[in-house]
């Protein structure tokens, strides 16, 4: 891949097509639940594609907006079938979805997945809700800047983390390919934020020589 920054052509066309398959359907006969599910987990599998080569396993998605510091979370193996087949779970916070771009949000589902590529491919076994610098070289992979404080100067791990969105990177460029077919979620909480919002998602230029921004299917290999 001679330029590992950029969607390549033959991606875009492939993503496009997935796309069209994925986010477009009769939504005269669905119901709320339906429509904002069917969107989650369109994007959800949309970024596992453009940004982690499709091996992200299925997780079980949902919204929670029942703490208003989260934007979302990951919680390994958190739901469990009759059968006793454990799943992961990532979720969303839909009070935010009003208040924050849509690549805002996006960026935040893009977060809980390197949480999830961390617990299945990594060897790393942080404490749990520790962001360790291994998921922070996953978030730069991806074109996330991790902080803790919502700017380009503050530290890369610890409990509660944020992140920016590096300008130019796979996921900024994945999004806006997102958005240019009309995505968006349908439905978002009543409810409004009860504090300012640190605003994480906001945009930071990529640093030169700190890392190379290749899509993570080859740092896997």
């Amino acid at each position: 891949m001679n330029n590992p920054t950029h969607v390549m052509p033959s991606h875009r066309v492939a993503l496009d097509d997935f796309l069209r398959n994925s986010i477009r359907a009769d939504r005269e006969q669905e119901t709320p639940t339906e429509t904002i599910y069917r969107e989650l987990q369109a994007a959800y599998r949309y970024f596992n594609h453009a940004l982690f080569g499709g091996e992200l396993p299925e997780c079980l998605l949902s919204l929670d907006q029942s703490d208003r510091r989260e934007y979302g979370y990951f919680r390994a193996n958190g739901f469990t079938s009759d059968a006793g087949t454990r799943v992961h779970q990532i979720s969303i916070n839909p009070i935010y979805f009003w208040s924050r771009s849509i690549e805002q949000v996006l960026s935040t589902l893009a977060h809980e997945q390197c949480h999830l590529y961390m617990h299945e491919f990594s060897h790393a076994r942080p404490t749990a809700g520790f962001h360790c610098y291994a998921w922070g070289h996953v978030m730069r992979r991806i074109g996330l800047w991790p902080t803790d404080n919502g700017k380009r100067s503050g530290n890369e791990t610890g409990y509660r983390m944020s992140h920016l969105i590096i300008d130019g990177g796979l996921f900024q460029q994945a999004c806006q390919l997102l958005l240019d077919h009309q995505f968006a979620f349908s439905w978002g909480s009543t409810h409004r934020p009860a504090r300012a919002a640190a605003k994480p998602g906001a945009r930071v230029e990529a640093p030169a020589g700190d890392f190379k921004q290749t899509p993570l299917i080859e740092m896997s290999k």
